[in-house]
């Protein structure tokens, strides 16, 4: 299902729904191989980095990301399950963690249970790229930042569920973007209630919708898209366990961002021209239809 009415070139360009049988299968496969037990086994030893937050809201941001180096049966030792079959549960804490974005390159045993499923493996062909494979376990509820990726990605749920507030890149304007020489690029400035405020606006003119994701289902998110993700179960305290994978998007080619060049600069001396060249977000608003791209000078000082 395409949920985007307007401003796209083709449906690989809009956030949908992905009802294809690999998909449905691979979900099946590691929900019932994937037991706590089994996880816990796979790489006791292996050290991940985990975010760490007191109230669940996820900052993606660099100077606000705040995460531990834990081994993983140690991270996966902070989730209950009272039987055979139950839901996990979050162990009391005063600290909600979260597994974000782990290369399962780093976890060869899990890789090996999720070999990326067929729709996967032909979106990337056609874009000459392969994919790259990531887990992630949301301990409790959480809520990431208001971001986009620069890659195209399929995001499948085992555990939980997961709801997306999503916005095409059109919305990029509204969503004041942080600077695009600074870190983080990718990131909205809004705080919580003007980004809310903003949203339900682009509700109402049909730009934006909530898309739910329940355990066994999967969403394509292009490259561009903003989305902000509430990870959580029937409860707060439900654990949620996805994988996702990203591949070179279908609407666009992404240069090699010159970041190292362009922290030699000061931030004053880089023209709009230099600033959306050296960007690795311009060649996705040059190539969206409807886009309108958002720059630091577009905005008053």
């Amino acid at each position: 299902r395409v949920y985007m009415r307007s401003r796209t070139l083709c449906p690989m360009c809009a956030a949908s729904v992905v009802d294809d049988p690999s998909v449905r299968g691979l979900a099946a496969s590691l929900r019932e191989r994937w037991d706590l037990d089994y996880l816990r086994s796979a790489h006791p030893r292996t050290a991940v980095e985990v975010s760490a937050s007191e109230h669940g809201v996820l900052d993606g941001t660099l100077e606000a990301h705040e995460t531990l180096t834990m081994r993983l049966d140690s991270f996966l030792g902070q989730i209950l399950q009272a039987s055979p079959g139950a839901p996990w549960r979050r162990r009391p804490s005063a600290l909600r963690l979260h597994l974000a974005q782990c290369p399962l390159s780093l976890l060869p045993r899990l890789a090996a249970d999720a070999p990326p499923p067929r729709w996967v493996v032909d979106a990337a062909a056609a874009t000459g790229s392969r994919p790259a494979a990531h887990l992630w376990v949301c301990v409790g509820g959480g809520r990431s930042s208001m971001h986009y990726d620069c890659a195209d990605g399929l995001l499948v749920v085992v555990r939980g569920c997961k709801q997306l507030a999503l916005l095409p890149p059109h919305a990029t304007r509204q969503l004041r973007p942080r600077a695009a020489h600074g870190p983080s690029a990718n990131h909205a400035r809004l705080d919580a209630n003007a980004l809310d405020a903003t949203f339900e606006e682009a509700v109402r003119r049909g730009d934006a919708f909530h898309l739910r994701l329940r355990a066994g289902e999967a969403a394509h998110l292009p490259a561009g898209w903003w989305h902000r993700v509430d990870s959580g179960g029937e409860g707060e305290e439900e654990v949620t366990l996805a994988v996702n994978y990203w591949w070179r998007s279908s609407t666009q080619q992404l240069p090699r961002p010159r970041y190292a060049e362009m922290r030699k600069r000061p931030a004053r001396t880089l023209s709009p021209t230099s600033a959306r060249r050296a960007s690795p977000t311009f060649p996705v608003f040059q190539t969206l239809v409807g886009c309108t791209p958002a720059w630091p000078g577009d905005y008053p000082r």
